[in-house]
Parts: C-alpha cells; sequence; structure tokens
C-alpha cells in the first residue's frame, strides 16, 4: 500500500508540473466522453427500449399502400372486418379513434382532453400491464359501459396520484365515466397527447350498405400477429382477404395492397436510423478525442524522453518508470470520466428538454444505471485508446539523448495518422452537419401556400350527431365574430397541417366506369376558411352561406386534382362521384378550383384536394381558426369566449398556432442540424489540436535540421511554407477518406434530408474549405516560429 501511495503521490506531482498538460487531456478526453454518453441516453430512451407490450415484437399496425396511384392510407370498415376474420393469422384485430372527453369539475372552467375511442380487442392486442386497475374488456365495450382507463399523466392530473382511485367517477360533460384502470407512464398509444381511453361504440363504422364501408380509408387498425407467423405471412394472406372486399362490394382492382408494419417500426420509422447516425457521430468526436489525447501524450513522452534517457542511464528501472506513467493515466483518466459524468448530467437534460416533443419517447431521455454503466466503460476504453496510442516507453538512451529527427522516427507513421484520421472523422462529422443544416434552410424555403402567421386555432370534439354539429360550430363562430378588433374567424373539420379530421377519399368523375387514380384530401370548411388562410382562389367562387345541407352539394378542388381529372378542360360544373351518406355515391359539383398547397406539411408533395361546405359535411371533430395581429393570448381567449357562450359545458382539446405546427414539421431536423453543427465544431477544435499538436512537434524535433537548412541557404519562410503544406497535404488525405464515409452515414439520415439531393455537393465544398481554413490557422504559430528562426539558434539547440 506504501508503495501503491508513492506511485500516486509521484503521478500527481509530475502531473501538476505540467498542468496545462493535464488539464487539456481531461478536457479532451471529458468533451469526448460526454457527448457521446449523452447521446447514447437519446439512442437508448428512443430507440433500445422496447415498447411497453406484453408481445411487442408480434404487435403490427395496419394500413395500405396502392400501387397504382403511388398512394398510402388507412383501411375501410369492409377491409378491417374482412381482417377481423382472419384467425389463422391474426390473434386478435382492433380499431380506434381519436376524441375528447371534457371534465366537469366544480369551481373550475370544463377541461377537455384527448382520449383514445378503442374497439372491444384494443388492450388485448397491445396487452399491456396496468399500473392499477384493468383494462377495457369487450363487455364494456358491447354494454357501452361508461368507463374510462386513465394515462398516467391523467390519473396526476385529477387525481393527483390516488391509488385508491379505481372504482371512482370522473365527471365528465358526456356523462360520469368509471375510472376501471391506470396505465404506467411508459403506455402512450396512439400517442403521448392521449390521456384516456374508453369503450367504441359498437355501430362506430358505417355499415355495408354505406359508400364509406367499402370507400373511405378512415381506419386506424392495430393486430396481434399469432405465435409464430411473420408479418410478412399473414400481409400475404390479407391480400386475398381485399380481393374478397373487392369482389363482394363488385369493385374493380384499385391497387390497394394491405401493408402490415411492426409498432415499433411504425412509431419510429426512419428516426432509428437518425438516432444510430447521430450516436455513430458523437463516438467519431470521442474517436478523435482519443486520437488527440494519445498524439499528447506521445508529444510529452517524446518531450520527456532526455529526462527518461537520463535516468535510464542512471540506474532507474524501466518497469517503475511504466508503473508511474500507467498512475498517471489512471489519475487521468479518474479525472476525465468524473467531468464528462457531470457535464453528462447537463447535456443530458438539455437534449431531453429540446428532444422531448420532437421525437417519439423522447420525454424519456434521461440517465440512469445503464447510462452510468456505459459512461464507465467508454471512460475505461477511450483511456485504454489514447494510452495505447500515445504513452510507450521504448526510448533507448542513446537515441533519445540524440534527439533531432531520431526521437520522433519509430513514430512518425503514428504522428501522421493520428491526425489525418482526425481529419477523416471531422469531415464526416461537418458534412452531416452541413447537409441537415441546408435541409433546414430548404424546408423552412418551401411556402406551404396558406397563411400561417397570426391565425390561431382551437379544436375540439362536440358529441350530439350531425344536427348539432350543424348548430354548434356556426353559433361559435357567430359568436366569435362579435368579439371586437377581430380580422376574420372561420371553422373547419380538419385544420391546416392536422391528422385529426382529415379524411383521404376516393373519387369518381360523373359519366365515368372507374375511379380517379388518386387518394384526395378531404375537409368540410365554412365559408371563409379559404380567405382567412389566404389561399388563392383560381376560377369558380367560393363557399356561400347558402350552401346548406338541404341544396345543390358543391365542391372547391385544387389545382392537383383538376388536372388530373380534368387536364386542360374547366373543371367548373363537372361533378364528382364521393363515397359520402348511405348508398350510392353522392354527387358533388365543382363550382370553384383553388390554388395548390401543403396541407401535409413541406415534406409532403401536393396532393389532390377536396373542400366541402361543412353543413354539407360536418363532422365531431371541430377547429375553430382566428386571425388577428393581438397578442396570441388575447385571440385564445376570444376563441375560449366564444365557446363558452354557446356550451359553457365545453372545453378546448387543444389550443396552437399554425405558425408553430409548421414550424413542428421541421423541429426534429433543425434540431438535429443544431446537434450535429455542435458535434461538427467539437470534432473541427479537436481535429485542429491534433494539427497543432503535431506541427509544433514536428518544428521542436526538427529544430536543429532547420537551423542546418538555414546555414547551408535556406530561407526560413520557404521552410514554414513546408511545413504548411505538410499539414495540408494531410488534410486533403483525410478529407477524401472522411468524404467517402460520409456516403454511409448521409444515407442514415435520408429521411431528415430535404431538398440537397442524394449528393450534397454543397456540403463537401463547405466542409473542404472549412477544414483548410481550420488547418492553416492550426499550423500558423509553429509555422510563424519557424520563420522567425535563427539559425545560430538552432545550432546551439543541436548541440545542447
Amino acid at each position: 500500500m506504501r508503495y501503491l501511495m508513492e506511485l500516486v503521490h509521484t503521478a500527481a506531482r509530475r502531473l501538476s508540473r505540467q498542468s496545462g498538460f493535464s488539464l487539456m487531456v481531461v478536457g479532451v478526453l471529458a468533451l469526448g466522453l460526454t457527448i457521446a454518453i449523452s447521446m447514447f441516453s437519446v439512442l437508448r430512451a428512443v430507440v433500445l427500449e422496447s415498447l411497453p407490450y406484453a408481445h411487442a415484437d408480434r404487435v403490427v399496425v395496419l394500413s395500405s399502400t396502392n400501387t397504382k396511384k403511388t398512394a398510402t392510407g388507412l383501411l375501410t370498415p369492409a377491409e378491417l372486418h374482412a381482417l377481423q376474420g382472419d384467425d389463422r393469422h391474426f390473434e386478435a384485430v382492433a380499431n380506434y379513434e381519436w376524441g375528447g372527453a371534457t371534465v366537469l369539475a366544480a369551481g373550475e372552467r370544463p377541461r377537455e382532453f384527448t382520449v383514445g375511442l378503442v374497439s372491444a380487442n384494443f388492450f388485448r392486442v397491445l396487452s399491456p400491464s396496468p399500473l392499477l386497475g384493468r383494462a377495457i374488456t369487450a363487455a364494456d365495450v358491447a354494454q357501452e359501459a361508461p368507463v374510462i382507463v386513465l394515462s398516467h399523466a391523467r390519473w396526476m392530473r385529477e387525481f393527483d396520484g390516488d391509488r385508491a382511485v379505481i372504482g371512482r367517477t370522473l365527471a365528465l360533460a358526456e356523462g360520469n365515466a368509471e375510472v376501471i384502470g391506470v396505465m404506467p407512464p411508459e403506455f402512450q398509444f396512439p400517442d403521448s397527447d392521449v390521456g384516456g381511453w374508453i369503450p367504441l361504440r359498437p355501430g362506430k363504422l358505417p355499415t355495408p350498405d354505406s359508400p364509406l364501408y367499402a370507400n373511405a380509408r378512415f381506419v386506424s387498425s392495430i393486430a396481434l400477429l399469432k405465435a409464430g407467423v411473420s408479418a410478412e405471412a399473414a400481409e400475404v394472406a390479407s391480400i386475398a382477404r381485399f380481393a374478397q372486399v373487392r369482389l363482394a362490394h363488385s369493385q374493380s382492382d384499385e391497387g390497394w395492397r394491405p401493408v402490415l408494419v411492426s409498432a415499433f417500426d411504425d412509431l419510429l420509422g426512419e428516426t432509428q436510423q437518425t438516432m444510430w447516425a447521430c450516436f455513430a457521430l458523437s463516438l467519431l468526436v470521442l474517436v478523435i478525442a482519443c486520437a488527440n489525447a494519445g498524439l499528447a501524450l506521445q508529444a510529452r513522452l517524446l518531450a520527456r524522453s532526455r529526462e527518461h534517457a537520463v535516468l535510464l542511464a542512471l540506474g532507474a528501472h524501466r518497469a517503475y518508470l511504466l508503473q508511474v506513467m500507467i498512475m498517471e493515466l489512471l489519475l487521468l483518466s479518474l479525472a476525465a470520466a468524473a467531468l464528462a459524468l457531470l457535464m453528462t448530467q447537463l447535456l443530458t437534460e438539455a437534449l431531453g428538454w429540446m428532444l422531448a416533443d420532437a421525437l417519439p419517447r423522447g420525454d424519456g431521455i434521461a440517465i440512469n444505471w445503464t447510462v452510468v454503466a456505459v459512461s464507465v466503460s467508454l471512460a475505461v476504453c477511450s483511456v485504454l485508446i489514447a494510452s495505447l496510442l500515445g504513452a510507450r516507453l521504448r526510448e533507448q538512451p542513446n537515441d533519445a539523448l540524440r534527439g533531432g529527427r531520431n526521437a520522433v522516427s519509430s513514430r512518425s507513421a503514428w504522428l501522421k495518422f493520428g491526425p489525418t484520421i482526425g481529419i477523416a472523422l471531422s469531415t464526416v462529422a461537418l458534412v452531416a452537419a452541413c447537409s441537415l443544416a441546408l435541409s433546414t434552410w430548404s424546408l423552412n424555403a418551401v411556402a406551404p401556400g396558406f397563411r400561417t402567421q397570426d391565425v390561431q386555432v382551437l379544436q375540439l370534439f362536440r358529441d350530439g350527431g350531425r344536427d348539432e354539429w350543424r348548430r354548434f360550430a356556426p353559433a361559435v363562430h357567430a359568436a366569435l365574430k362579435g368579439e371586437p378588433g377581430l380580422e376574420a374567424a372561420a371553422y373547419t373539420t380538419a385544420a391546416p397541417l392536422s391528422a385529426i379530421g382529415r379524411f383521404e377519399i376516393d373519387a369518381q368523375v360523373a359519366g365515368r366506369a372507374s375511379v380517379e387514380p388518386y387518394q384526395a384530401l378531404m375537409r368540410g370548411v365554412s365559408p371563409g376558411y379559404r380567405g382567412l388562410l389566404d389561399v388563392p382562389l383560381k376560377s369558380g367562387r367560393d363557399f356561400l352561406d347558402s350552401d346548406r345541407a338541404d341544396v345543390e352539394k358543391v365542391a372547391i378542388i385544387n389545382e392537383a386534382l383538376a388536372r388530373v381529372s380534368f387536364g386542360s378542360t374547366s373543371p367548373l360544373g363537372e361533378q364528382l362521384m364521393l363515397p359520402l351518406g348511405s348508398g350510392a355515391r353522392v354527387a358533388y359539383t365543382v363550382v370553384g378550383v383553388m390554388a395548390d398547397h401543403r396541407n401535409r406539411g413541406p415534406r409532403a408533395p401536393v396532393q389532390p384536394e377536396i373542400w366541402l361546405p361543412f353543413d354539407q359535411a360536418p363532422w365531431v371533430g371541430v377547429s375553430f381558426l382566428a386571425r388577428n395581429t393581438l397578442p396570441a393570448r388575447d385571440v385564445q381567449g376570444m376563441l375560449e369566449r366564444a365557446v363558452a357562450a354557446v356550451a359553457p359545458e365545453e372545453a378546448a382539446t387543444r389550443q396552437f398556432s399554425l405558425a408553430d405546427d409548421l414550424h413542428a414539421e421541421t423541429q426534429l431536423t433543425e434540431l438535429l442540424a443544431k446537434i450535429l453543427v455542435a458535434f461538427g465544431v467539437c470534432a473541427l477544435l479537436l481535429a485542429g489540436l491534433g494539427v497543432y499538436v503535431l506541427t509544433t512537434l514536428v518544428e521542436r524535433a526538427r529544430i536543429s535540421e532547420f537551423g542546418l537548412r538555414i546555414a547551408v541557404g535556406a530561407r526560413p519562410s520557404s521552410l514554414a511554407r513546408r511545413l504548411i503544406r505538410e499539414a495540408l497535404s494531410l488534410t486533403g488525405l483525410g478529407f477524401l477518406v472522411g468524404a467517402g464515409a460520409a456516403v454511409l452515414v448521409l444515407q442514415l439520415l435520408r429521411s431528415q434530408l430535404f431538398g440537397i439531393g442524394a449528393a450534397p455537393l454543397s456540403s463537401y465544398l463547405l466542409t473542404g474549405i472549412t477544414l483548410m481554413v481550420a488547418v492553416a490557422l492550426s499550423t500558423a504559430l509553429p509555422a510563424l516560429r519557424v520563420a522567425r528562426l535563427d539559425a545560430m539558434r538552432a545550432l546551439h539547440a543541436r548541440l545542447e
């Protein structure tokens, strides 16, 4: 023990004598560790954690795709019914809808939260483990029982986490609901906004006598595969059942095919690859940090080579010197690990705050024991790598005492290899960062085609049926228009960019035998809706107050639909047969053509779209829009007062601005761009540091050689330029290697790239220029010392 303490004391004393070096190594390693560990905490929460379902690997999300229309959609009620009959491949098939529940609490204003309306097999498919109570059963659905299963967040909000909540009632505008269960915080299907689940009425879906039954794709469905059945096998079997649906309803093959995607892939999609790419880039920063730490250790060892040589010549044991060096590395590693854990806590909290709303399961980003274990492992590995790269005691006394080029000849390959790899890895990080930054710029440059500034939205669900929806929405609109200072107001079944209330239907031009080759977005809107959003009317007229349910059915279509269905012929006066109502398709006369706009966000192409008068196509979900330059809080207050004036018991499910919703479409790309730019800057600084250390080491090791060259007539400035050229040549080699590797990383990031092409040449160009500037700055000081070198001083250094 005494010997060990002596080693610790000696190592600490030696490190303290070179405090600048020690702080640099600790800081470099801690920076790399912090970035890598923090990104691992994000990867763990978003990608590595399994879904909170009993049979998560067998849960699939059902949807459809069209090979002829290059379109995607949900299921029709008929297709859902067909798949529910497949007991060979599916253990259970369920469907759900979005809804809202309004809480009525004594002494408080009504407040609404989002609920999932779920069918009998919903919880059988997912089989979660309730935190309290039980899940909704088939008996609850059949009896239309007034029960509710609460999310963890809503349980805390309404009952303050009372574990005796089971059996108590929650006062809702629709009637009291008995709380039968509480879900754990990690259960958030289909979205984290859902505050509870209530039974879906058995008769909610259209019946076989309605065109909606076989034509409208609005049914959200999930299924549990049988044990041993693959999603591919179930998908093939479902194709035949889709064909049976077409045959039963005398439909031609329009190209619709079933798609079965695992619940995990449906939730994350290509976000998985994006997160792996970000984690890989964080590891690149860590590798650069290790390489630079190793280079610094190597430079320090060379600087102390004469000291070691003298000690060895005087009889010191090589083993003792090696033990002291190992203890120095141990102390450096402990300091780096401690600093990294402290910085990781802060950075992880910041990432969690930034990504909570932008990433699926982003609210689970936090430090836990798994992250701590990975942190310690990475710290040990990092110091070990740095040690192997830099801390080697192989000098022979005579070689060390001779100095000059001989002192670095045995390590010249590594000394050049380390900074080159650092430049290559920096290139990968910078190309990815530049690509995402350019993608963000391209996304923000895409005009949505409708006004978003100064537009506030209040979204709610109103029960009562079509007659109540037709009464309620205009009444709130009238109350809203009475607010002083309001510029414009309107209402719709689905606000722009919102998935709630947005239906996709096929359309058939009157007189044609088959449906058109597209799925059109459909929404019901009030008069004035188009004008509020500043969507240009290309031809025809807008909706009028006289476009009521009991008069001729009319529609406004966008230019994309007009081009596909009518070509250069004017669509005004033409009729579209839509699968709405009961019995045969309903004819809607086209009275207007509006400009194309992106109702599904800037990434999605313009889709054919149909607007119908709200009175002719009402829905349970209603969104009220108000435009004003007043502060958003004041405008939202206007919306709330208008709803309260008509229905005091009603409350908003969600209130937001269109500008914020549009920003949410690009939020993840913007955040990832900022994160990767930070990674790229760190990688660039570390790579520049490596080049500086190498150049300084070469400059000091070759000072006597430079003195001889100057003495025989060489110009110091030419030697300085040569030093810079050598550094730039290493940069060029590293850039070429990194550019090739960056292609692989960009493939993982492709879901976040937009508008810059498969090979973003501008990203490579910016990266190359940035690296050249950084390396030139890194070599400037050593080159300046060489340019000012005095021959006599250099020769004197050779003779010392």
